[in-house]
């Protein structure tokens, strides 16, 4: 009886042992091939839109007196540039850096991430259908209307897209995910207040 205890005990750390390899690498694997993941030019569209965001950053920072890290500069080169990889690594060097910094808790750090929500997809997949899904929301939609984008897509590409996001224009671009954030009521306030009514805090 204690050979057969002794058996199955060992029999079950080889199959548990084969396993939890097996596991690792799998995960390994998914590892690589997110690194090695094709990623697509940033097209032009954005760019523009992204050379307003940096205006818009500096402008938001300045006002609320705060210094904007080097990466700020950093991650709007890369998307000038159109090497979305760049664009990843300077934005995760943002998302650091913001958690310690007093500029991160400004409205100053959200027209860099509504940049970011339109270079992840236009990076991430075939900007063809990016434009496409965009295009056809801000077609849909009349003039002075308010929009309500709750998925990443649904505000990133729409925002990016628009004729002027920052003025209202074709419409009124927001999200109702970010509402209980103070920032970013500041920031709707900041671009949109006189021109529709915004939730004060």
């Amino acid at each position: 009886m204690r050979y057969f205890i002794f058996a199955v005990c060992v029999v079950g750390v080889l199959v548990g042992g084969c396993h939890k390899s097996e596991k690792a690498d799998s995960t390994t694997a998914a590892m690589e091939e997110s690194a090695g993941k094709k990623t697509y030019p940033l097209p032009d569209e954005l760019k523009a839109f992204a050379r307003r965001k940096q205006e818009q950053a500096i402008a938001l920072a300045k006002e609320a007196k705060v210094k904007l890290p080097d990466a700020v500069g950093k991650f709007f080169k890369a998307i000038e540039a159109g090497d979305f990889a760049a664009v990843q690594k300077a934005y995760r060097e943002l998302t650091a850096n913001k958690k310690t910094n007093p500029w991160g808790t400004t409205p100053a750090w959200t027209p860099i991430m509504e940049t970011y929500l339109a270079a992840e997809l236009f990076g991430e997949g075939e900007p063809s259908y990016a434009f496409a899904f965009g295009r056809e929301i801000i077609a849909s939609i009349p003039a002075g209307s308010i929009y309500f984008g709750g998925t990443d897509p649904g505000r990133g590409l729409v925002t990016a897209l628009c004729q002027a996001q920052e003025k209202g224009e074709p419409f009124f671009t927001l999200t109702q995910n970010a509402l209980a954030d103070n920032t970013y009521l500041h920031y709707v306030q900041g671009i949109y207040g006189g021109k529709i009514n915004v939730l004060s805090d």
